[in-house]
């Protein structure tokens, strides 16, 4: 939890003062920008319980929308390869929606994070969170463990 934690919030830090300095443009539209060599980390549950750990390194593409000058929404989507406790080889893709909420103030963030691995020895891992980028918690809504049966 604290390398997921640690390395969300690096990204999430960069990524949020790229907005800051974006603010004050004008117009509606997306920046599509590349983080190359990002480092990489996540816990894996199943059943609610810790079954493994996954880290390694991949390359994100982030989408920044704005809509009148005022950013709206990100997603970060992130490739690559790593391995997990076990030294098993996994390759991974991670999807993160970033929203703005006016209700709870001026660029509040919700990430809804969705990760899919897939191990060289077919072990198979979906999960779905809900992260807080201020403090790197998160609430694991859904996730699967398929293939090997040594978790």
């Amino acid at each position: 939890m604290k390398t997921k934690a640690f390395l969300l919030l690096c990204l999430f830090s960069g990524v949020g003062l790229t907005q800051l300095s974006a603010q004050n443009s004008k117009g509606t539209g997306s920046d599509v920008y590349t983080v190359a060599k990002l480092g990489w980390g996540c816990p894996v549950y199943c059943d609610g319980v810790l079954v493994d750990d996954l880290w390694g390194y991949g390359e994100a593409q982030v989408i920044d929308h704005y809509q009148n000058g005022e950013w709206q929404w990100e997603t970060i989507i992130i490739k690559g390869i790593g391995r997990n406790l076990a030294g098993e080889k996994f390759s991974f893709s991670e999807q993160d929606k970033i929203f703005y909420s006016p209700k709870l103030g001026d660029y509040t963030w919700t990430c809804h994070d969705n990760i899919k691995a897939r191990g060289e020895h077919n072990t198979l891992y979906n999960i779905s969170l809900i992260i807080n980028p201020y403090d790197g918690t998160y609430v694991v809504k859904n996730a699967t463990c398929t293939g090997n049966g040594d978790y």
